[in-house]
């Protein structure tokens, strides 16, 4: 029994290190993310106030993920970006 205290003891401390590690990550986590990531969270705040915040997490992470000029197009016209992403889905 005494041999398994020490055992408990080491994998609580790996479980919680992850954790620690994401210190002021924000509420959502959304600190932990890359700053480019971020700023089309942002860009689709402004752009589109009326989505539903899955669709702001949706824009950044298809233009994060995007490539050449759609992925300028995300950051210099929201807009259209969106259009081309075919966002916010037809429901």
């Amino acid at each position: 029994m005494k041999s398994l205290i020490p055992l408990l003891f080491s994998a609580v401390f790996l479980t919680a290190a992850p954790a620690a590690a994401q210190d002021n990550c924000g509420a959502t986590g959304d600190g932990c993310q890359p700053p480019e990531y971020q700023k089309l969270l942002e860009i689709a705040a402004t752009a589109f106030p009326d989505w539903p915040e899955v669709g702001y997490r949706t824009y950044a992470a298809l233009c994060y993920e995007a490539k050449g000029q759609l992925r300028k197009q995300c950051f210099a016209n929201p807009k259209k970006a969106a259009k081309s992403l075919k966002l916010p889905p037809e429901e």
